[in-house]
């Protein structure tokens, strides 16, 4: 099953895998709104409706909730203790703020959404926005106080900049996460291009020369016609 990814995006306009976040569990609904601007012109075409002149259509927004649980308890110096959910919801809230780990230190990242694979010109998703707004609700505790489950709301709005607009393109990338320490750019290779050799068009999407060392718990971008699952 594909997962929705939030990835923001640098000041060089790439995306940042690194930094992203991949849904724990999909969102059930989301919504896409967009207000158009319109002017009275002060003449009335007809009784009690003015003449209008369009002046511009604004930025549309995505809003979503993202559900993150950690109840399950995790090993940690030999003895299992609860995790803390915001390890998981803390990469979000770093996309609200100015961070040189996302290469923009004057103002948060812009974020690219994706969910799936291709879709329809002029879709809602994949969207480049930034998150205008963002809460998270905890609804469980662990007995030391530290928090278990999380709701997050956020609401993006769409960034029209051209030079992020390659990154719409029903072709962008996807992203996949290494989860097995074995696993080489070769084998990543076979199973999403049919060829180990072309191990080397990740690498340059990836800026890694090194096809054998891939950290477990890192992104790879993965180019137009790959799966994004392992």
């Amino acid at each position: 099953m594909d997962k929705l990814v939030l990835t923001p995006i640098g000041r060089d306009q790439q995306l940042r895998p690194a930094q992203a976040v991949t849904a724990q569990f999909n969102p059930t609904t989301y919504s896409v709104s967009k207000s158009v601007d319109w002017q009275s012109t002060g003449e009335h075409g007809r009784p009690n409706a003015p003449r209008l002149q369009f002046l511009q259509g604004g930025s549309r927004v995505l809003s979503l909730e993202l559900f993150f649980d950690v109840t399950e308890t995790v090993p940690l110096g030999g003895r299992f203790v609860a995790a803390d959910v915001r390890d998981l919801t803390g990469p979000l809230v770093a996309m609200t703020r100015c961070d040189d780990r996302h290469g923009q230190a004057l103002h948060p990242p812009f974020v690219h959404v994706a969910w799936g694979g291709a879709a329809p010109p002029d879709s809602d998703l994949p969207f480049i926005g930034a998150i205008s707004s963002l809460s998270q609700n905890f609804t469980m505790f662990a007995p030391n106080g530290q928090p278990l489950r999380a709701t997050v709301t956020l609401s993006l709005t769409e960034s029209s900049d051209p030079k992020q607009a390659k990154l719409l393109d029903s072709g962008a990338y996807k992203l996949a996460r290494i989860d097995d320490r074995s696993k080489t750019l070769a084998q990543v290779a076979g199973q999403h291009f049919g060829r180990s050799a072309d191990w080397r068009t990740i690498a340059d999407a990836n800026g890694t020369d090194n096809p054998l060392k891939l950290n477990v718990g890192s992104w790879l971008k993965l180019p137009p016609g790959t799966g994004g699952k392992f």
